[in-house]
């Protein structure tokens, strides 16, 4: 099938015979054993869409993207499906979701930093009134939608729930993150207060239960569904089941420096490296693993066991999805997204916490040295436009999905698009409204075409970045010293103001290059202002300058 698609001829008439394949493919169907096609007595039945967003994940967690945590589910999706692997997303939670829901930049959206209401507009902390939500669009476009998971773009307060966007049915969670707690307050079932008195209540598993709930309601109902599932896992706090992390105790003994190592072997094999790429060493600011004391190691371990457990359930969650929708019969119907909202988080949230790190009593996060595992092959972490900020893993699998590995840069901003054309949707046009920022995937899956941006911007918290082709200019934020020395890993402040990178001969950042292409740098940093004044970045300030940048916007 992948060669009789790449050999369509290029335009419209490509993609237009994509979609024809994807929605009636039963002659093509014993031609490549094991890839979900809808058949033709389907093809009258638009794909079932569920697009599943985990937390605070690096490049190489998964084991289809190098790591060591068994993830077999989701290996599934991609052994049989399309891996991304220049996949971008928006640095820091908030933002990520605001552009996922919408299909434009996180300013445009108003969530240009997170929550906190910092003035009307880029900044104003909530979903704004001039984009519209994939539940709303899916919504118009005849399908029935649910959320489940973490929803983390509005609240009660300012009426930007999942239901007042576009969201049939919903169980959400908003305030803060407890797996093992579901108190009054901090989960929702469509609008009304949820709590439960089970005691094996666990956050990821009552997210897939109730994920299975929904779609279990859609086919009863007889509609073609939409679902955005946004797991919590594996964001802080390091909650997981006793058994998980027992697991993989063992596995994180010899430290993070081999098991960083055995991620870069891994990657090499899976043909995710190119040879000319420079790997860079451990971050400069975090110890050898043979500098630990030994009394020290034992909490470290018990950190990335913890860790990898969450990861464990997780797709231990996405399997029993699969599985229902399996048996419902409706799985070669449904395409499924999965993809992350960040790279690894190095925060130091619990360094004072005594607890235990996996047990419900105790609130901490795994760190920057384990975080730079996550991250692995590239430097920085989340809330930086460095690669380990913002480039995660993205699969997309089901119905007539091709087997593939596309190395072309792809955004969340394109999920939307992609998801219109894969169910022959269509987006509201309206003055007062703004218009889609991304573009459909499906001709880097077609072979129309090997690219699909010339152009794509960031900005959060003062950090800035701009792509054109394979070139990447960036700039950390002048004040991020502050990060460092409350995460216990202090660096030294930036040393110039732009950076400048070949992705194509090094993706992992190692070669700086403005000094020798300064007017490279000068014209992309002006389509970069060109983009901020349009999106209404204010520039220069980080989360710690809160006060300061409220100030200026009233």
């Amino acid at each position: 099938m992948i060669v009789m698609i790449r050999k369509l001829r290029a335009g419209q008439r490509a993609r237009r015979m994509l979609r024809q394949i994807i929605l009636c493919s039963r002659l093509i169907a014993g031609l490549l054993p094991g890839v979900a096609l809808f058949s033709c007595d389907q093809k009258d039945t638009p794909p079932n869409v569920i697009v599943m967003l985990a937390d605070d994940m690096g490049y190489s967690d998964l084991s289809c993207f190098g790591g060591e945590v068994s993830t077999i589910n989701i290996d599934k999706l991609a052994n049989e499906g399309a891996r991304f692997t220049q996949f971008y997303n928006g640095a820091r939670c908030c933002p990520t979701r605001a552009s996922l829901l919408t299909g434009t930049y996180a300013q445009q959206a108003g969530v240009g930093y997170m929550t906190a209401h910092w003035g009307e507009g880029a900044y104003q902390g909530h979903l704004a009134g001039d984009v519209l939500t994939m539940g709303e669009v899916m919504k118009a476009n005849g399908y029935t939608t649910f959320h489940t998971g973490k929803w983390h773009v509005g609240n009660r307060k300012n009426e930007q729930t999942p239901s007042n966007r576009g969201f049939d049915r919903s169980w959400w969670r908003q305030g803060k993150v407890h797996y093992f707690d579901a108190s009054p307050g901090m989960i929702y079932l469509d609008d009304s207060t949820w709590t439960t008195d089970d005691p094996g209540y666990y956050l990821t598993d009552y997210t897939g239960a109730y994920t299975i709930k929904f779609i279990e309601e859609a086919v009863a109902a007889g509609q073609p569904f939409f679902g955005y599932v946004a797991w919590d896992a594996c964001h802080w706090p390091l909650h997981a089941k006793g058994e998980y992390i027992s697991r993989y105790r063992e596995r994180y003994g010899i430290g993070w420096d081999e098991v960083r190592q055995d991620r870069l072997r891994a990657q090499e094999k899976l043909g995710l490296l190119r040879p000319g790429w420079k790997l860079p060493g451990r971050d400069e600011a975090i110890p050898a693993w043979e500098d630990i004391p030994r009394t020290d190691r034992g909490r470290w371990i018990e950190k990335m066991a913890a860790y990898a457990a969450q990861l464990h359930s997780l797709d231990e969650n996405i399997g029993k999805v699969i599985r229902k929708l399996e048996h419902l019969g409706i799985a070669d119907n449904t395409v499924i997204f999965v993809l992350f909202d960040n790279g690894a988080c190095a925060e130091a949230i619990g360094w004072r916490d005594q607890g235990m790190p996996g047990t419900p009593g105790s609130y901490i996060a795994y760190n920057m040295p384990w975080a730079n595992v996550s991250n692995t092959p590239f430097r920085s972490y989340k809330h930086f436009v460095y690669e380990g900020g913002i480039s995660t893993p993205m699969i997309m699998w089901g119905g007539g999905v091709p087997l593939a590995k596309v190395d072309a840069m792809a955004h969340i901003i394109d999920i939307l698009p992609t998801i219109l054309e894969l169910t022959g949707g269509s987006y509201p046009g309206a003055d007062n409204l703004h218009a889609l920022e991304g573009k459909s995937v499906l001709p880097l899956l077609s072979g129309e075409s090997e690219t699909i941006h010339e152009w794509l911007f960031w900005e959060h918290e003062g950090n800035r970045a701009v792509r054109y082709e394979n070139w990447k200019l960036l700039s950390r934020f002048k004040h991020d010293t502050t990060y460092f020395k409350r995460w216990h890993f202090p660096k030294d402040p930036r040393d110039q103001e732009w950076e400048l990178y070949n992705i194509e001969n090094d993706r992992t950042e190692q070669i700086e290059l403005s000094g020798q292409y300064p007017e490279r740098v000068k014209i992309m940093e002006s389509r970069w202002q060109e983009w901020a004044n349009r999106v209404g970045v204010i520039q220069g300030l980080g989360s710690y300058d809160g006060k300061r940048l409220k100030e200026n916007v009233n």
